[in-house]
């Protein structure tokens, strides 16, 4: 049981660890350069968009360290887990 249990905490941080690449690299970072071109196309340019995407850009690594490390914690309690004494 105790193996089943770390395994599946193991599998739920390797998706963490996916899903953080995937925030702070896709969402965040292109996303935020992907608001920016947006808001600076329009005619009278959005100002705020342009401030939100360079947000964006500017916290994606933080989101993602964030997660990354939430992410190994998790992974890692199911390591111990499963290594556990029985």
């Amino acid at each position: 049981m105790r193996f089943l249990i770390g395994s599946i905490l193991f599998l739920l941080g390797a998706a963490g660890i996916a899903g953080a690449v995937y925030t702070g690299m896709f969402i965040m970072f292109i996303g935020g350069i992907i608001n920016v071109i947006d808001a600076a196309k329009v005619t009278p340019v959005d100002g705020s968009g342009v401030a939100f995407g360079i947000v964006k850009v500017i916290f994606a690594s933080l989101v993602g360290t964030l997660l990354g490390y939430v992410s190994f914690g998790v992974m890692f309690i199911g390591m111990v887990v499963m290594g556990g004494k029985k």
